[in-house]
């Protein structure tokens, strides 16, 4: 990400730009700031919760699957022993097309 120091420097280099628009530049680059500081807090939160530590560890070791990825379905699914079986947590998760849970 651009650091914050370049950021307002751009910004004020461009001059040619109604303030409203700079403003709203300003704005958006705060909610991004945010967002960035709440995602890192509830990572650093989330990895220290020893009931989702497993979890996320066995998760984590599927190729291309990351942290947020891993954090968001280990919460997600909870405790993965509510599903009778694999068919029915891969449908929970969208993997695959729903299960009827009544016979036809």
């Amino acid at each position: 990400m651009v650091g914050r120091r370049f950021f307002q420097q751009l910004v004020e280099r461009l001059q040619h730009l109604p303030e409203t628009v700079r403003t709203v530049l300003r704005c958006g680059r705060g909610s991004v700031e945010l967002f960035q500081a709440t995602q890192r807090l509830m990572l650093k939160q989330l990895r220290t919760d020893q009931q989702l530590a497993a979890g996320v560890e066995r998760l984590q070791t599927i190729p291309g699957v990351g942290q947020v990825t891993t954090l968001t379905s280990a919460l997600e699914i909870g405790d993965p022993r509510r599903f009778a079986a694999a068919g029915r947590a891969m449908s929970y998760c969208g993997l695959v097309a729903p299960l009827s849970t009544t016979a036809p």
